[in-house]
């Protein structure tokens, strides 16, 4: 059923989805029109303790599946603003793991309903949902404001008596201040 399927781009650099970063999980997605799927194999250097793989790396995979269906099924890409994750059971590296993203709403463009699930042999191991707002256009191609930092002279004081305040700001120039408060 995969290969009549529709694949979908990589970016370089994503950790979900980009095949140019060694650090990320790299999925790679098609799309039938009604959903997102993707064959994920996590490695070792994806698992937390015992080897499970990581929670935030589950999280990572249900999240890019959601927000590739919000682009893909519903036309604009979005960035989740609240997302709930429930893991069902642990998750080994070196098992074959389907992944199942859907838009289950979109609200006018404004607001997105995505659900995604991950799966091996038919046994659930994560899902999620989340709520995404879109990537307004203008966002998502603006050049980056060059910023240079200032580093002010810094003192540290130990002890319970003088509890100083670390403070970062940034001025009208674009320029980072950092210095202690208190």
């Amino acid at each position: 059923m995969m290969d009549a399927m529709e694949w979908l781009p990589q970016t370089k650099a994503c950790f979900g989805c980009g095949h140019g970063n060694p650090a990320g999980v790299a999925l790679r997605m098609k799309t039938d029109g009604k959903a997102i799927h993707a064959q994920w194999v996590p490695e070792v250097r994806h698992a937390g303790f015992s080897h499970a793989i990581h929670g935030g790396v589950i999280t990572t995979v249900l999240d890019e599946m959601m927000a590739w269906a919000c682009g893909i099924l519903g036309g604009t890409f979005a960035y989740s603003v609240d997302m709930n994750i429930r893991f069902h059971r642990l998750l080994s590296p070196g098992q074959t793991v389907h992944c199942l993203g859907r838009l289950d709403e979109n609200r006018r463009g404004k607001l997105f309903l995505a659900s995604a699930e991950l799966s091996v042999e038919d046994t659930c191991i994560a899902s999620g949902s989340a709520k995404f707002f879109p990537i307004k256009e203008d966002a998502q191609f603006q050049k980056p404001i060059p910023i240079s930092i200032k580093v002010l002279p810094v003192v540290l004081v130990t002890g319970t008596a003088n509890l100083k305040k670390l403070v970062i700001k940034k001025n009208q120039s674009h320029q980072l201040e950092i210095g202690i408060q208190g």
